[in-house]
């Protein structure tokens, strides 16, 4: 009978946690206090000239299987934003995903104007939309790819997946579904909009993690070599004789000059870390892994999970991995860590962690509101929790804005990798204000963003988010929606969030940058007539790069300025530690009485 009390207590409470989470911002609170979503906006794909998605998201699987989702969104120099997908076929699945490989899989890639939009505010038409050439990446499946900006603008994309059938004489086509990582590397090149083929990885890797270093080379970390047979509760034998599936312990560095991967040899330079494993520059030139990734699938996926719990920094120079400590709450699966305004003299930085599942696997089939705030300091870590957040996120993206509020976006109550298919969507956003160390609930979006979305800050100090492709449900098909679980269907449309700091009045504005590209060290020359404004700050923010809720090159910069006598600003760009060569925006900041507000930004290239 007790049993019976608490299983009703339980569902009681979850309606109660579901009906909180879909009821909508009250129409109380004004744009300027929680911000304000625009109407979702698609590609055609029927040839009407209509976005086909913009009223309601797909219903079907043709529907699902019509245009490809933003799963991974890279802003690029001129303000386009390219994106590609994954989980390409699953449509074709008709029993389970884990028996049946998805037919034919292969990426599609976009590139997405917002011209009308920063024009005019306009949507963007389904005439936005180009495809680049070919397609698909130049080849191989781009699931489970990482990408960066190199400092010449190009976008280096690594890793991807081949998919297997590891019982390829059972009966009817069956067998078990097995993911090898792949060595690819691709560039887009945004000049002519195409695909090409950069020398292979010394490493296949699914999920690997890639960040830039202060010197512009690449230092890729992790990835599986393949990720599900034989592990822990799928045991062998395997066809390939392998004890277990292993993440790749190995870095390897890639040098954009001579498009060439060094893999080190010395010991000290391998290490475990978990898929899709964050890693960030800190302002001395080391990287930091803040024990956050994405931790799955059943099994563990290596051996020695139980360290991804465990901080470490990667010193470029030895070439070597040492200890750094250990967070409050152990290893988080699929949280964020969002790099926070750098501030001079650049001796420290903060990484906010906020969300996920607490533990490797198998860890927590439920998220959590916690958060963290990890600081920097002299090589040494130190970790302090913050207020929680408004609702608990499994899978949530976060953006720093250039005021160094940070808003989280979407995401699900429980991890739907674990189980797909299962989770409640959680659609408000939530802005962390670091003074505080407090979150408030934002407006709230149209649609589910959950497993595989995307979320980048715009030029104009908007965001744009897109994507959720789904695992079929509970390793099983696509199938017909739950109400009130998430969309089990892919959504390939966009929404624009405007946070509240876009109503606090009149913006600042800039009427001039020179020059267009600039040395770590130089003068950046910026006309503005609100030079003389006591509140004015100068920001830069590099150009994101996202996918699987981490964009390891995430980095605001507040920077010092002088004003000159002609009306002008005058900053000077910090050393390649703090601002690694690449493409960035440049805002100024005023503060109307209310909070600081972001001009339009504009574009600069840092590095010689």
């Amino acid at each position: 009978m007790r049993t019976v009390a608490v299983k009703l207590a339980v569902a009681a409470l979850s309606i109660m946690v579901l009906l909180a989470w879909q009821m909508p911002v009250s129409k109380a609170q004004s744009p300027a206090a929680a911000g304000q979503w625009l109407s979702p906006f698609s590609e055609d794909f029927d040839g009407d000239g209509i976005g086909d998605f913009d009223a309601r998201p797909p219903l079907n699987r043709s529907e699902s299987a019509s245009l490809p989702p933003a799963v991974n969104a890279v802003v690029l120099a001129d303000g386009t934003v390219l994106y590609w997908s994954q989980l390409e076929g699953s449509e074709s699945v008709e029993h389970s995903i884990a028996f049946q490989q998805p037919a034919g899989p292969r990426s599609r890639s976009r590139v997405l104007d917002l011209s009308s939009y920063f024009a005019s505010g306009a949507l963007p038409s389904p005439a936005a939309f180009a495809t680049p050439a070919p397609e698909d990446g130049a080849g191989g499946d781009m699931v489970g790819t990482d990408q960066r900006h190199l400092a010449d603008g190009r976008v280096l994309v690594i890793g991807g997946t081949r998919w297997s059938n590891e019982d390829p004489g059972a009966p009817g086509g069956f067998g078990r579904t097995e993911l090898y990582g792949l060595p690819d590397a691709r560039v887009f090149d945004p000049l002519n909009g195409t695909w090409s083929r950069a020398a292979d990885m010394n490493r296949p890797r699914y999920y690997p993690s890639m960040v830039t270093l202060a010197d512009g080379r690449m230092l890729v970390a992790s990835g599986a070599d393949r990720l599900v047979y034989d592990s822990a509760i799928f045991p062998g034998p395997h066809p390939s004789g392998d004890v277990r599936p292993a993440n790749v312990h190995e870095v390897e560095v890639f040098d954009p000059t001579t498009g060439t991967w060094t893999l080190p040899s010395n010991p000290e330079s391998k290490t475990a870390l978990p898929p899709f494993a964050h890693l960030h520059l800190m302002p001395d030139g080391r990287v930091l892994y803040p024990g956050a990734g994405m931790f799955y699938p059943p099994g563990g996926a290596d051996a020695e999970a139980d360290r991804w719990h465990e901080d470490r920094i990667y010193d470029p120079a030895s070439r070597s991995w040492t200890a750094a400590g250990r967070p409050l709450l152990g290893a988080r699966s699929n949280a964020f860590t969002s790099m926070m305004r750098l501030t001079p003299p650049y001796d420290s930085a903060q990484i906010l962690v906020g969300g996920g599942t607490l533990g490797p696997w198998p860890g927590s089939h439920v998220a959590t509101t916690l958060t963290e705030i990890l600081t920097w300091r002299g090589g040494s870590v130190e970790r302090a929790a913050a207020r929680p957040m408004t609702a608990a996120r499994w899978h949530a993206s976060a953006v720093t804005l250039p005021t160094g509020e940070v808003v989280a976006l979407g995401g699900a109550d429980k991890d739907e990798v674990v189980d797909p298919g299962s989770g409640l969507p959680v659609r408000h956003a939530e802005l962390f204000d670091p003074a505080t160390r407090t979150w408030r609930k934002l407006a709230r979006a149209a649609r589910d963003r959950t497993l595989h979305h995307t979320a980048v800050l715009l030029r104009d100090g908007s965001i744009l988010t897109g994507g959720h492709s789904p695992v079929p449900a509970h390793y099983g098909a696509h199938t017909t929606n739950v109400p009130g679980l998430s969309n089990n269907f892919k959504d390939p449309s966009f929404e624009i969030f405007r946070p509240p700091y876009l109503f606090r009045g009149e913006r600042p504005r800039i009427t001039g940058l020179s020059p267009a590209a600039a040395a770590n060290g130089a003068t950046l020359r910026i006309d503005t007539p609100d030079a003389h404004n006591a509140t004015l700050q100068v920001v830069l923010s590099r150009l994101p790069a996202t996918t699987h809720v981490i964009d390891n090159d995430q980095r605001t910069v507040l920077l010092g300025h002088v004003i000159e006598g002609d009306g002008s600003v005058r900053v000077t760009v910090p050393d390649a530690a703090v601002v690694p060569p690449g493409h960035y925006y440049v805002f100024v900041l005023k503060d109307n009485g209310s909070g600081p507000t972001p001009s339009v930004a504009e574009i600069v290239r840092v590095g010689s």
